[in-house]
């Protein structure tokens, strides 16, 4: 199963457009993005286990 992880808490990030994602090592993570109404600056860890 995989849970996404905040840096600094454990909630799920909300549904987005436009936004970057990367693998490092065996995480992903996410930035910004834009959901039709708010731009988001923020990051989260996807973390698969």
């Amino acid at each position: 199963s995989v849970q996404w992880k905040r840096m600094v808490t454990s909630n799920d990030p909300p549904a987005r457009a436009y936004h970057s994602m990367t693998c490092i090592g065996s995480r992903y993570l996410l930035f910004g993005g834009y959901d039709g109404k708010s731009t988001y600056g923020d990051l989260w860890w996807l973390v698969p286990e």
